[in-house]
């Protein structure tokens, strides 16, 4: 028990030091998107991830900062933080909902680009992409609505009393979340068997330039969206847990003698507590891969970083920061970087 206690401890700091971290990547990748990146497919569902990760883990940061020693009136302030409180468990459980549509919509536009050119050409229309992805939005806001019924309606907006079941709305979302993730399941599965395909004629075949790129597309998608996806399978046994405990009335103060009782169940007799613990303590090691994973997966932003490394080190080398002597000795040119940046660049 001690050592597993030791572990949930653990998990949960690893949590609270990667918000920084996800912090630094959602704007390194926002910026990109914005300056550097060209319009594309991969562009448009990376920024609007890397947005909802921006978003949860600023307002965590907000509540370190302003809200833990407040220095002005305490009322006002005690009203903001939990306002800010309130924001950042909405996009918190927003980055798994909305990246559960954006994922699943960004892997079949990709498949059906290869296999249905004409729909897919439909779909990806300015007017038609602002809608999928409106659609999207308004996903996530409803599947947020229905993981945390109790939470934002009951205990922060007081819509509802705290003895309101909210059985059908936290099922109903897990069952939305499993059709969607199995649906993300079956394109994977067909995905990869395309990409076998392809592969097999690009070997055997001379095969044209748009059937090469759309290969690698398919390979950037899927090395993209399968670590997270990975995080995912866990959260929607968590969902299932959540929904069966709360189905019991267990998550009602009213139903238990006293808040002790509560907890101590909570933290001995739960049987779900395991899969929440790991479900909960997860998200920013998701947010994490999801970051750094967009930055190494599409040969947009690998060629931005690339490009960045290239301006950074002639800045270095015309200011004259790195020593002569450090040069000669790791016998590291200008133009000898820039030769490797450039050949990284046209392989990737």
């Amino acid at each position: 028990m001690a050592g597993y206690s030791r572990l949930v401890h653990i998990l949960t700091d690893i949590d609270v030091v990667l918000q920084y971290p996800v912090l630094v990547l959602s704007i390194l990748i926002l910026v990109m998107s914005a300056k550097v990146v060209s319009k594309s497919l991969a562009r448009l569902f990376v920024t609007n991830i890397a947005f909802q990760s921006f978003m949860s883990t600023l307002l965590y940061v907000a509540q370190k900062i302003f809200f833990e020693n407040p220095r002005g009136p305490r009322k006002i302030f005690d009203g903001l933080a939990g306002i800010v409180r309130g924001m950042y468990i909405f996009f918190r459980a927003s980055t798994l909902n909305g990246y559960l549509y954006f994922s699943t919509l960004t892997v079949f536009l990709s498949y059906i680009g290869y296999g249905k050119p004409t729909l897919f050409a439909k779909l990806t229309e300015y007017r038609t992409v602002v809608v999928l992805f409106l659609v999207g939005y308004v996903w996530t806001i409803v599947n947020v609505c229905l993981e945390l019924p109790r939470i934002l309606f009951s205990d922060f907006m007081l819509i509802f009393p705290g003895n309101t079941y909210f059985t059908i709305p936290m099922w109903l979302h897990f069952a939305l979340s499993a059709i969607l993730y199995s649906f993300t399941i079956a394109l994977y599965i067909t995905t990869i068997t395309q990409i076998q395909s392809i592969r097999r004629v690009l070997k055997t075949t001379k095969s044209t330039s748009s059937l090469r790129r759309h290969w690698f597309a398919l390979k950037s998608i899927l090395i993209y969206c399968t670590p997270p996806n990975v995080f995912i399978a866990v959260a929607l046994a968590g969902f299932a847990c959540d929904s069966y405990t709360e189905t019991r009335g267990l998550f009602m103060p009213q139903n238990w003698k006293s808040e002790e009782d509560m907890k101590q169940w909570t933290e001995q007799h739960d049987v779900c507590s395991d899969i929440r613990v790991w479900s909960q303590t997860s998200t920013n090691i998701r947010l994490f891969v999801t970051s750094f994973t967009a930055l190494i997966a599409f040969r947009e932003y690998r060629k931005a970083i690339q490009n960045s490394l290239v301006i950074l080190w002639n800045f270095v080398v015309c200011m004259r920061i790195v020593p002569k002597f450090i040069t000669k000795n790791l016998r590291i040119s200008k133009a000898v970087f820039v030769t490797k940046i450039t050949a990284m660049s046209s392989n990737a």
